[in-house]
């Protein structure tokens, strides 16, 4: 026990004071109660050393649980490096090498990649490829190789004349609102806070409107996005207007949120992107897209926040409402809210959104291969029914 003591006395006083000592030198004169006029500013509402010592342990604790969700994805050794830098920077590049039709089904065969050949299906095509009817369209999918593949089959120059227009309606939205968003932070100076999280998710929905259908790795950013939705939709429940206040600024805030919660489900709708199921493996992909999130959150913006002293996100003081009242302990109990919302948007808004669209839940099998979920339920009595 006493050697316990020791250890942490010593970090203490030869790690975290240096740190904290460090971060006040950079803001002096930051106040230690927030400015309740403004959400930009930043305050010492917790303590430098506060500061230092969260730091360290969400960045190792949320480091530590990508880690772990990834362990449960398939192919996880090589997956989950792909998928954390996938979910921030296209860095990760995917090549066709051939494309099969049969049928008005296009399967795409990866080089270095096995094709799909285990997988729950209603056809199977000569090259011994699966399919299933998952909303309007046809979608096959594999995970392999560090690979979300669930590709539409049928391009959408060829869906016909309503997808196309929603498509269409969708990148022009897009353009307007992030532009607007980019626009009234120039003016203001606050250029800085393009980088929190709906402002990101903005620019994620961006790539994907322009992104080439036989791309792969474009599942894999919209299933980050799908699981994170509660953020803009708490921005639109408990909307922070305090800096708000140029022509039309409030109404393009409400228009881009509502963009980001409605367009991925258009296109859940006209069958560009199916849905992992919430249940098996594809929880894990719930659990993964939330710590990646956390990640971005602890370390890139807080280490921005503490470098400019500007309040991103609310690292440096709560908004205004009941987080103000847990005080100091407000960011743990922020995480584990937002964890709780990740969970309920997903299960509650989006499940019942795909019912509605008629979209057909996929899981992720053993091997990697996309499947059609089926509930225990009806896994029992297709058993019986043998």
């Amino acid at each position: 026990m006493q050697v316990a003591l020791d250890t942490l006395t010593a970090l203490d006083e030869f790690f975290f004071e240096p740190i904290a000592k460090h971060l006040h030198s950079l803001h002096p004169n930051l106040p230690s109660i927030a400015d309740r006029v403004t959400s930009v500013q930043g305050s010492w509402h917790l303590s430098p050393k506060q500061h230092a010592i969260e730091f360290v342990i969400y960045n190792i604790l949320f480091a530590l649980a990508v880690w772990l969700a990834a362990k449960r994805l398939p192919n996880w050794r090589s997956v989950n490096v792909v998928l954390l830098l996938s979910a921030f920077l296209p860095l990760v590049q995917f090549s066709v090498s051939s494309t099969h039709i049969h049928q008005h089904t296009t399967t795409f065969s990866l080089s270095s990649t096995k094709r799909c050949q285990v997988c729950v299906c209603v056809d199977v095509d000569v090259d011994g490829c699966c399919t299933e009817k998952l909303t309007e369209n046809t979608h096959i999918g594999c995970w392999h190789n560090s690979t979300l593949v669930s590709e539409t089959t049928v391009p959408l120059s060829s869906r016909g004349w309503f997808p196309r227009l929603l498509d269409a309606l969708c990148t022009v939205a897009m353009l307007v609102f992030y532009g607007s968003a980019i626009y009234y932070k120039t003016v203001r100076g606050h250029l800085l806070f393009l980088l929190q999280p709906c402002h990101i998710f903005s620019v994620l929905l961006l790539l994907l409107c322009f992104w080439p259908e036989k791309s792969l790795k474009r599942h894999v950013l919209f299933h980050i996005h799908i699981h994170c939705l509660w953020g803009a939709l708490l921005a639109l429940v408990f909307p922070d207007f305090r800096d708000y206040g140029m022509y039309l600024e409030i109404h393009f805030f409400i228009m881009q949120h509502l963009a980001l919660v409605i367009v991925p489900l258009v296109w859940v709708y006209t069958g560009r992107f199916p849905l992992v199921s919430m249940y098996g493996r594809g929880f894990s992909v719930t659990i993964f897209a939330f710590f990646v999130h956390a990640l971005y959150h602890s370390f890139v913006l807080a280490s921005l926040a503490l470098y400019t002293g500007n309040n991103l996100n609310y690292l440096m003081s709560p908004p205004t409402g009941i987080l103000e009242s847990f005080g100091s302990f407000y960011r743990p109990v922020m995480y584990a809210f937002c964890l709780v919302l990740t969970i309920i948007v997903r299960f509650v808004v989006i499940g019942t959104a795909a019912k509605l669209l008629r979209s057909k839940p996929v899981d992720v099998n053993a091997n990697g291969h996309f499947e059609v979920y089926t509930s225990p339920a009806v896994q029992h009595q297709h058993q019986h029914q043998e």
